[in-house]
């Protein structure tokens, strides 16, 4: 029992001791702390100067050759040779003709076009056999007439007789039946011989519907070999010899079994949102940037700017593509690309680097810098500011901002140039109050290795 009252008491006089040591502490460092002045924090500083800023629009991109062509079947048949590999050059106009690409079974082609054209020439040694059956009834018909012609003056001379009492009644009409025969008989070889000229007529139609059969099947056949449009490189092959090359229909486009491209002209196919799509333009200068070459900037111009927007899960923009310049490089299609537009240009303007320009609630400012102060909306939470140097203090300074870039932002009114300011570091301006006592741990021109500077800061304070 007197063991644990001893070990109680050495547990209350430590804690004592504690608590005199802290005391003492806080006794020495009291009068830093006093009279509500904060320690003093150590800032980077910089001299506001004015200058030149290019406005530039950013987007991501995919690297597409600027012509491409994915070849399709037109006709459904198996692949039976596949000369070309990947990465293989082909021509469109070499010395022996446009480079084969893709050759297809043509057997069941070529049975439909000897078909045709054995139809074709058995409706062509039909006709030739109609015209001679047309000659000869033409012939014939001639005959007949030849014959009425003398029955009907036969008739003329009997009834002339009758009328003189010379023959009697039934010689005339004997006559009469005789001339009326040959008239039936010459009506209807007359009628033969035109049905015989309109089947003729068919006939030869038929024979032009068997001859562009003939020409359609032989366009068939020419599809069996697909030969290159272009020069240039084979950067896709989706199939192998001795699979079925399926054709499109409305709803399905059929296989690509390759795709040619000419890759020393590129194109960068951009997204650019539709907040900034009103500020781009063809012919405006480009700097490209692709995840393959780090460090290295490409360049290039605005060829076209889609004028329907296109939209995919959460975001909408318009395709534009910007043509590279040529370069020694062999850019490969479907790169990731960077781009930025320069859209405007900004001279003898007020610069600040972005990192310097934070947000801050509108009511943790002083009264005397928010009454009457046209760079404050009241009805916002929120307000932009730049912190000055003055007296050894942070000044926070209400200001209106234009446009920035990766580095620098604009400023419109409420800051002069020559005017020192707070640049850094980032943590510390997180947290940095208007009044707050500084110190000038760095100035600008110094060498010393610059802040990393997060998205956060390049992008415009929220004023909401």
């Amino acid at each position: 029992m007197m063991r644990l009252l001893k070990v109680f008491f050495w547990i209350v006089g430590g804690l004592v001791v504690l608590a005199l040591i802290a005391g003492g502490a806080m006794a020495l460092i009291g009068p830093r702390l006093g009279g509500g002045m904060p320690m003093t924090t150590s800032v980077w500083v910089e001299t506001v100067k004015t200058g030149g800023m290019i406005e530039t629009v950013s987007a991501p991109g995919v690297v597409d050759p600027l012509t491409k062509v994915e070849i399709s079947a037109r006709v459904s048949a198996r692949i039976m040779q596949l000369p070309y590999k990947e990465g293989d050059a082909v021509v469109a106009d070499g010395p022996d003709g446009a480079s084969l690409l893709v050759a297809l079974d043509d057997s069941d082609i070529q049975a439909q076009l000897e078909s045709a054209q054995k139809r074709r020439d058995g409706l062509v040694a039909s006709v030739a056999v109609e015209e001679q059956r047309i000659a000869a009834s033409e012939a014939s018909l001639a005959g007949t007439l030849t014959v009425l012609n003398d029955a009907k003056r036969e008739l003329d001379r009997q009834q002339a007789l009758h009328a003189t009492g010379d023959v009697s009644e039934k010689v005339v009409e004997q006559a009469q039946r005789s001339a009326d025969e040959l008239q039936s008989r010459y009506d209807a070889e007359q009628a033969s011989l035109e049905a015989a000229r309109l089947g003729l007529e068919v006939s030869r139609f038929n024979i032009e519907a068997a001859e562009a059969d003939i020409r359609q099947i032989g366009e068939l056949l020419n599809y069996t070999t697909i030969r290159s449009p272009i020069d240039g490189v084979v950067t896709r092959l989706n199939v192998d010899v001795g699979e079925i090359a399926i054709t499109g229909t409305m709803n399905n486009p059929g296989t690509v079994l390759i795709e040619v491209a000419d890759l020393s002209r590129m194109l960068v196919v951009a997204r650019i949102d539709e907040a900034n799509i009103r500020d781009v333009e063809p012919g405006q200068h480009v700097n490209v940037r692709l995840m393959a070459y780090p460090g290295r900037v490409f360049t290039g111009c605005v060829q076209s700017v889609a004028l329907s927007v296109a939209s995919e899960p959460g975001a909408q923009y318009f395709e534009t593509k910007v043509l590279l310049d040529e370069t020694e490089e062999l850019l490969r299609s479907g790169l990731s690309a960077d781009v930025e537009v320069e859209v405007r240009e900004h001279e003898g303007v007020v610069l600040v680097p972005s990192q310097a320009v934070v947000s801050r609630p509108i009511d943790d400012l002083p009264a005397e810098i928010r009454k009457d102060n046209p760079l404050i909306d009241p009805t916002r939470a929120n307000t932009i500011v730049v912190f000055r140097i003055e007296d050894g203090k942070a000044v926070a300074t209400p200001v209106r901002i234009g446009a920035s870039d990766s580095l620098n932002t604009i400023i419109l009114d409420g800051l002069d140039a020559d005017t020192q300011i707070v640049t850094g570091p980032y943590a510390v301006l997180e947290g940095l109050q208007h009044g707050q006592q500084v110190e000038v741990g760095r100035l600008d021109g110094e060498d010393v290795e610059p802040e990393p500077v997060s998205e956060e800061t390049v992008e415009t304070p929220s004023t909401e």
